[in-house]
């Protein structure tokens, strides 16, 4: 994604996919600098349960 682009969604918010997790087990976000030329900032992060 590019953060230079202004997001499109209300709030600012980005949303980038919908994953499932199973109940138990451990989730994680991982946030990389692989392929950029330059910083990756990440200021938040949301779950929210599936409707």
């Amino acid at each position: 994604m590019n953060q230079k682009t202004k997001p499109t969604e209300k709030h600012n918010l980005l949303p980038l996919g919908t994953f499932r997790f199973e109940a138990g087990k451990t989730g994680w976000l991982e946030i990389r600098n692989e392929g950029t030329t330059g910083h990756v900032i990440i200021d938040a992060a949301q779950w929210t349960p599936a409707k």
